[in-house]
């Protein structure tokens, strides 16, 4: 199953995760997301990303000064 899941900390940062998607369809997948929360100041891959079954992948981003990962 393919899920984008955006979880917010306390401090107000957000993570937004790509489950279930191989490569830079993670990617596309998040992309709508990171849009409408701001400029990513910051991303991250998973160790399955950079395997052939990736399927997995985090990603950063900054609103109003805030960093949003």
């Amino acid at each position: 199953m393919k899920e984008v899941i955006i979880l917010i900390s306390p401090d107000g940062e957000l993570t937004i995760e790509a489950i279930g998607y191989n490569g830079d369809g993670c990617e596309a997948a998040t992309e709508p997301y990171e849009k409408g929360l701001g400029k990513v100041s910051k991303r991250s891959f998973k160790s399955e990303y950079k395997l052939a079954s990736s399927r997995t992948k985090s990603k950063s981003a900054t609103r109003g000064g805030r960093t949003l990962r």
